[in-house]
């Protein structure tokens, strides 16, 4: 992977805060963007980009456990040295996917795995040489049976406050989301503790009820993992967790965008409901993602992905093979979205649920960038105003 050095301006068609694709030129420094000019600016340090190419906000992968043959429970067993090389190999994999930042997520595991986990976290390259890595997610261990999905019964346990507080002591900054049932018992008290500036509380894999789900709201929860996968279905009497999602004004909610998990017009449901400031797309990628069809692994145990599906041995679905490109494609080709709602969806909301001051190409706004070409493929990924993946090309 070639990191292009010096590089602080580029005139290309961007798409704007308003939606409209134009010729400007963008400059930055260090991280930040630091102007946007309508218009050719010519000037020796300007590099200018051929016609047939459109500058983009960077994406956000919120949600993924994995991808480019790496799983993010592959930490556990890598030795200090082997798990740097790990963390490099996510940050590579996201950024050829046009990312610019990625949440590793780990699957319900043992007390003493997930702590590994958080120490591992917490102890990642300052340096990386893809997308950033701002911290981690739990998905579990705190997670309703009934709804587990690919998680394993065994490593399934309750809220436990003494637990939560060696997480908080192990993992530090580090750990930056994690995904509970709030109707389990106990669950209350742990939204509290881990609700907090710049963590993420989020209810998933649950079959609580609407006055749970609310009741979490109200103590710091904010987010609500994998909408209609993984929970109890609306029911006209028992609305459940969907409809509180939905109803709830300040809660984000995302969605899995890769054309299998949920169909497009419950898609199109939630973001009537939840408007373009509050709806995200995810990955919730495995290992296989961006790699071939073939044998992986999830949470340590084996899934398959074959067809564009990754499935476990009993053919339920298990994460995805999508990179955040491969959901930008399925949200402007299947879903009928522009491409200015679509990277809401997938750079705006999410960096905004991490708190990550991108979405826009705008001065002030950090300097991530994603071109792209006709097609909509990846061509070069900015973080920071380093170009970490591809190559920007020049007239």
């Amino acid at each position: 992977m070639m990191i292009e050095a010096g590089l602080q301006a580029l005139c290309a068609r961007i798409l704007t805060p308003e939606g409209e694709v134009r010729r400007a030129t963008v400059r930055w420094e260090d991280e930040n963007l630091t102007g946007v000019q309508s218009g050719l600016q010519a000037a020796p340090d300007v590099r200018i980009v051929p016609t047939g190419y459109t500058l983009l906000p960077a994406l956000v992968d919120l949600h993924a456990h994995g991808g480019g043959g790496v799983d993010a429970a592959d930490l556990l067993e890598a030795t200090p040295g082997e798990a740097a090389d790990l963390w490099c190999e996510l940050s590579a994999h996201a950024a050829r996917g046009g990312a610019a930042a990625m949440v590793p997520a780990l699957m319900s595991a043992g007390p003493e795995a997930t702590e590994l986990f958080l120490h591992r976290a917490a102890n990642r390259p300052k340096r990386l040489p893809g997308a950033d890595l701002p911290g981690v997610h739990l998905e579990g261990p705190y997670l309703d049976e009934e709804y587990r999905g690919a998680h394993r019964t065994e490593h399934l346990r309750s809220p436990d406050p003494d637990e939560v507080q060696r997480w908080l002591k192990v993992g530090g900054d580090a750990l930056c989301m994690v995904t509970l049932a709030p109707g389990l018992p106990g669950a209350m008290e742990v939204v509290e503790q881990l609700s907090a500036p710049g963590r993420i509380v989020a209810c998933g894999h649950t079959g609580a009820g609407l006055w749970e789900m609310n009741r979490a709201f109200g103590r710091g929860a904010g987010h609500v993992a994998h909408l209609f996968n993984g929970m109890r279905p609306m029911h006209h009497r028992h609305p459940g967790p969907i409809a509180a999602a939905l109803l709830r004004s300040g809660v984000t909610c995302e969605l899995i965008g890769d054309g299998l998990h949920v169909h497009p017009e419950m898609v199109r449901l939630a973001a009537r409901m939840k408007g373009r400031r509050e709806l995200c797309l995810i990955t919730d990628a495995t290992a296989a993602a961006g790699c071939g069809e073939g044998e992986y692994s999830l949470g340590g145990c084996p899934v398959q992905m074959s067809g564009g599906a990754v499935r476990t041995p009993d053919g339920a679905l298990a994460g995805t093979a999508a990179t955040p490109i491969d959901v930008l494609h399925w949200a402007v080709d299947d879903l009928g979205w522009t491409l200015e709602r679509a990277v809401d969806a997938l750079s705006r909301v999410p960096g905004g649920v991490l708190g990550r001051n991108a979405g826009q190409i705008a001065a002030g706004r950090r300097a991530d960038l994603l071109l792209v070409d006709e097609e909509l493929e990846v061509v070069a990924t900015v973080v920071g105003g380093r170009v970490v993946s591809g190559h920007i090309p020049e007239e």
